[in-house]
């Protein structure tokens, strides 16, 4: 019985050691699988604000849009609503002709995803009607901009409110 081995309890120490490493290596690639995928997962889902996210249009109530004139009156009555991100204000210019006439904030608070709004304008000073814009404007990194290629433009002839 000249036979040399390793004694059982250096046999597990062994054993535990690789153990250890194995494990050690498995969670060190593991830790950066999860990374890169929270990363991915993290910049699908929120995407940068911009104006290709704004859906802002006029309400159509059988086929026809919800913009009308009170010409006795001189003001203007737009039904917006928005299917897209929050529109912080709308710039509405009106081309009439005597004048241009806008306002910059026409909204008194945000328009949130989902919801609609009647807008009003007083176009005393522009004279006949020739054009209305309403262009819609987000808050981005602390600056109103405007949305000018999501522009709402409507040519005269404008119908009468009711």
């Amino acid at each position: 019985m000249n036979k040399r081995a390793v004694s059982p309890l250096v046999a597990t120490l062994i054993l535990i050691m690789f153990s250890i490493a194995l494990g050690a290596l498995v969670m060190n690639w593991g830790k950066a699988y999860i990374e890169e995928r929270a990363e991915f997962v993290a910049s699908a889902g929120s995407q940068p604000l911009s104006c290709d996210s704004v859906d802002l249009r006029l309400i159509q109530v059988g086929g026809v849009s919800q913009l009308c004139t009170t010409p006795n009156l001189w003001t203007l009555r737009a039904d917006l609503e928005n299917d897209g991100v929050s529109v912080d204000n709308v710039q509405l210019r009106v081309v009439g002709s005597n004048s241009v006439m806008t306002s910059d904030r026409a909204l008194p608070s945000p328009l949130a995803r989902g919801d609609s709004r009647t807008v009003e304008f007083n176009y005393a000073k522009a004279g006949q009607l020739r054009q209305v814009r309403i262009t819609p404007s987000l808050m981005i990194s602390g600056q109103l901009r405007l949305c000018a290629q999501k522009a709402i433009v409507i040519d005269e002839p404008f119908r009468t409110c009711s």
